[in-house]
């Protein structure tokens, strides 16, 4: 008979894997390995100063080490905060996010509130009616035309990509009116 182990038992260490152990700096003071895992680290993706500031300092450099070796970087133009930060907001508004979600992002993320507003304080309302309608466009469709009769799982939906429900309204009319042959209103 088979048994299962219990709850409070440790598991079989053969079965469980490799454990990885956090890494830690063999010198917090070795300018070179600094510079050699923060370019490691923007090799899987790119990261904002301070993300990669929190990064570097979490695995044991030294901050005068972490400040001279993101100097650098910045200098060089491989860590560029706004060039980031605008890269990240034409992906989303293209997939169909609205700006406040774009802007929560990019401040998740680390970036100046200065910086953000800039590069999000350009977007219209009509940017974002549009981008609502594209979403709306991609939605499931029967016959050939839109599903509107699931109107609270459409605005659900538009509302959790952070459209405001005047946007969602004017992009509902919009579509319906295209759908219907009349001019939108």
């Amino acid at each position: 008979m088979h048994e299962t182990p219990l709850a409070d038992q440790d598991p079989d260490p053969d079965l469980a894997g490799p454990r990885r152990e956090p890494f830690v700096a063999p010198d917090p003071l070795d300018q070179d390995a600094a510079q050699r895992m923060a370019l490691r680290i923007i090799q899987g993706a790119s990261q904002s100063e301070q993300a990669l500031r929190r990064k570097l300092l979490r695995r044991g450099y030294d901050l005068e080490v972490v400040e001279r070796v993101l100097a650098g970087l910045i200098q060089s133009g491989v860590v560029d905060d706004r060039a980031q930060a605008a890269s990240l907001a034409r992906r989303r508004l293209g997939r169909g996010y609205a700006a406040r979600v774009v802007r929560r992002e990019l401040r998740s993320k680390g970036l100046d509130a200065a910086l953000v507003e800039e590069v999000t304080g350009a977007i219209t309302e009509a940017d974002e009616l549009e981008g609502a309608r594209r979403v709306l466009e991609a939605m499931p469709r029967r016959h050939g035309e839109p599903v509107f009769h699931h109107r609270s799982r459409v605005r659900a939906a538009l509302q959790r990509r952070g459209f405001s429900l005047g946007v969602i309204r004017a992009a509902e009319r919009a579509l319906e009116a295209e759908a219907s042959g009349e001019p939108p209103a």
